[in-house]
């Protein structure tokens, strides 16, 4: 089994200046570590089974019971679905749901009572949510550009994240459906990918 320093890919430093209460300025040094062995959480990636942690594998272990939906799928859902519509992440008949860390960390930060919502939802093991630590995943993360605001960085990140799963989906897993919920940006409205290997 490999050891977890095998997988470390590189650590990135973040500095910053803070003024403080007293007026005084002092310079922040943070460590941000990329990973190489965070799985996509889906059964029947031949890459992420290999992984450490393959345990974590849960989207997609059967056909999907959803009437809406005749096919085996998969949902990843952006900030906006998140905060706006808890209600239907919550039926019963929605699961197969893919959070991205980024998604949770702007919902925990502008609106704390859906965040608890969300925390519930993901620990019904039945729903089968999957947190996807795109923020630590060496092929999914992305340094803020100068001048882009929080909101356009975390806008990216969701787009460079999804760009990833699609590519490695449809090179390791035969057909399955993912459909990309949004109601903030053209890029995601309505998409549906038909990932054939």
């Amino acid at each position: 089994m490999a050891t977890l320093g095998e997988h470390l890919v590189s650590a990135k430093l973040k500095t910053f200046m803070r003024k403080t209460r007293s007026g005084t300025v002092v310079k922040i040094t943070r460590e941000h570590y990329l990973r190489s062995d965070l799985s996509c959480g889906i059964i029947g990636c031949s890459q992420c089974s290999s992984l450490p942690y393959n345990d974590e594998l849960i989207i997609g272990t059967d056909m999907n019971e959803c009437s809406l939906m005749s096919m085996n799928y998969c949902l990843i859902i952006d900030t906006n679905i998140a905060l706006h519509q808890l209600d239907l992440l919550e039926d019963e008949n929605i699961h197969d749901i893919i959070l991205l860390q980024t998604v949770i960390n702007e919902i925990k930060h502008r609106h704390p009572p859906a965040y608890k919502r969300i925390r519930d939802l993901y620990m019904i093991k039945d729903k089968r949510f999957f947190v996807f630590i795109n923020e630590h995943h060496s092929s999914t993360y992305s340094e803020r550009f100068i001048g882009e605001t929080s909101n356009d960085y975390n806008d990216r990140l969701i787009r460079i994240s999804l760009q990833w799963y699609v590519k490695h989906i449809k090179d390791r897993i035969g057909k399955i459906f993912y459909y990309i919920i949004s109601t903030s940006h053209l890029y995601f409205r309505n998409v549906k990918f038909n990932l054939e290997g």
